[in-house]
């Protein structure tokens, strides 16, 4: 068994080491949409063996039957939920080409360094760390879903954006002749522009342009650049419609970067 300065000290570095990975990839998903793969690799080897470390010793520990069995419980929904959610990811990216092989391995490296609340766990169930219900029911949660509902708000703001600039610019609106179904799917997800307007904007793409175009998202390998060099070669006054590329790892990352802290404050 290690000793509580020797757990502290484990969460302390894997909180350091999340926030120093997600930190660093979260700027040049954002900058750049590019991150370089190997970053990835030293936090998922270290999580792995620190997490192997750490269940050990709470499995050698002399937990009740009953606390033990939460614990398990909880450990393996929490892994099984992360093959799944991973696994799905990995589809959408490789085989659909709809997100960067980047997420996929984001998720990987969260997953390797908190595979599950099992520190928080722990505490609750010894009695350690006294919380509400609600509270109790949340630690619960595998930490890959707890991150994924974080990820789901901000898309929402972003669809909140996109209405807010799509009323603001009705005109335009006006213009697209779609059936009302497609036309509430482009103001969801889409921004109504100018062609001329275009190329102002980094990191979007065309997803509807009139005779020429119509789909519901765009291929994760496109070139933003060579959209923008297309369209300026019509009128600059057609009205299209464009999405943004989001930047899946930044979003992924703030989650994360909330949830190492507060996972860390909670341990101490």
């Amino acid at each position: 068994m290690i000793s509580h300065i020797m757990i502290v000290s484990i969460v302390f570095f894997k909180v350091v080491l999340t926030l120093m990975v997600f930190g660093y990839a979260a700027f040049c998903d954002w900058i750049k949409r590019e991150i370089n793969p190997l970053i990835w690799v030293p936090p998922i080897i270290i999580g792995i063996a620190l997490n192997a470390i750490l269940t050990k010793h709470y499995l050698d520990l002399n937990i009740p039957s009953q606390n033990l069995d939460i614990i398990k419980l909880h450990t393996f929904l929490s892994l099984a939920v992360s093959i799944v959610i991973i696994t799905i990811s990995a589809i959408l990216s490789f085989i659909l080409g709809l997100l960067g092989g980047a997420d996929v391995l984001a998720l990987a490296t969260f997953v390797s360094l908190y595979p599950s609340n099992l520190e928080l766990m722990h505490k609750v169930t010894w009695g350690q760390l006294y919380v509400r219900n609600e509270i109790f029911a949340l630690f619960f949660l595998p930490p890959i879903v707890i991150i994924f509902f974080v990820y789901l708000f901000i898309m929402l703001g972003l669809i909140v954006a996109n209405v807010i600039h799509n009323i603001a610019n009705k005109d335009l609106l006006r213009c697209l002749r779609l059936p009302l179904q497609k036309k509430i799917f482009y103001v969801l997800f889409g921004k109504t522009v100018k062609v001329r307007d275009i190329s102002l904007k980094k990191f979007y793409y065309p997803i509807y342009v009139p005779n020429l175009l119509e789909r519901a998202t765009f291929n994760i390998n496109e070139d933003y650049e060579l959209w923008i060099e297309k369209l300026r070669k019509l009128d600059p006054d057609l009205v299209i419609v464009v999405t943004w590329g989001t930047p899946m790892v930044t979003f992924t990352a703030i989650g994360i970067l909330i949830y190492a802290l507060y996972y860390t404050i909670m341990m101490m």
